[in-house]
This record gives structure tokens, C-alpha cells and sequence, in this order.
């Protein structure tokens, strides 16, 4: 693995409580269509994971925010690790990003015809009704 590839850091779309569908992504992150970047597989799944772990009193008071989180997918698509890159302001709601975004599930990021771990940006976006 190279680690220029490790150091690719991307943003997805954004994730909202009311379902958005996400947006296509660029087939390739060069450029030249060498490396396909992961796609989200289980939005459902995460949007699910917005709401439990809203922090309800931030919620009631109709307090919401935008995280964004710097995750290492591995070869099989699979969150290994998050870190807050941008805080939405408030702890409580950065703590819930990062529960949430361990949910997550993608298409393995590839470079050619190999599988490949990689670094991208996530934002998880709580959005009170």
C-alpha cells in the first residue's frame, strides 16, 4: 500500500436525520480513473444510528451541528478508526459522530485492480426537526 494512497483525504456527503440520498461521487480521485473512491453501502443503517444517538437534550432544545470525521476504511470497506477533524461545536454531538459513523459500511476503495485501505473525510450532520 502506498502511502500516498493512505494520505488521500476525501469528503463524502454530508448525513442528515431525514434521509437525504447521497450524492455520486467522482468515479475516480486522480483524476485519470485509476482509484475508485468507497461509496456509502448502508445508508439506511446510519440513518438509523443519527437518530439513536442524537443526544436527546440537544435535540429537544432544537440544538444541531455538523461533524466532520477523518475515518480509515480498510480494504473490505470497514471503519478501523475515527478521529474528529472539524468540530460541530459541541462535544456531545462530536462524541455521537463518531459512534455513528462506526456504522458505517463501503465499497473497498481501490488503486487499479487492488483493493486498498484509505483515509477520507465523513461529515455526520444532526439536524433537529
Amino acid at each position: 500500500m502506498k502511502c500516498a494512497i493512505l494520505a488521500v483525504m476525501l469528503a463524502l456527503t454530508s448525513l442528515a436525520c431525514a434521509a437525504r440520498p447521497p450524492v455520486a461521487a467522482p468515479e475516480s480521485m486522480d483524476g485519470q480513473g485509476s482509484t475508485a473512491r468507497p461509496r456509502l453501502l448502508n445508508t439506511a443503517d446510519l440513518n438509523r444510528a443519527l437518530e439513536r444517538e442524537y443526544p436527546r437534550l440537544l435535540k429537544e432544545r432544537g440544538i444541531g451541528g455538523t461533524t466532520t470525521v477523518n475515518v480509515f476504511i480498510d480494504e473490505e470497506g470497514i471503519v478501523r478508526n475515527q478521529l474528529v477533524a472539524k468540530s460541530s461545536g459541541r462535544k456531545e454531538l462530536d462524541t455521537a459522530a463518531l459512534r455513528v459513523v462506526r456504522v458505517a459500511r463501503f465499497s473497498p476503495a481501490r488503486n487499479r485492480d487492488k483493493k486498498v485501505a484509505i483515509w477520507m473525510l465523513f461529515d455526520i450532520t444532526f439536524t433537529p426537526r
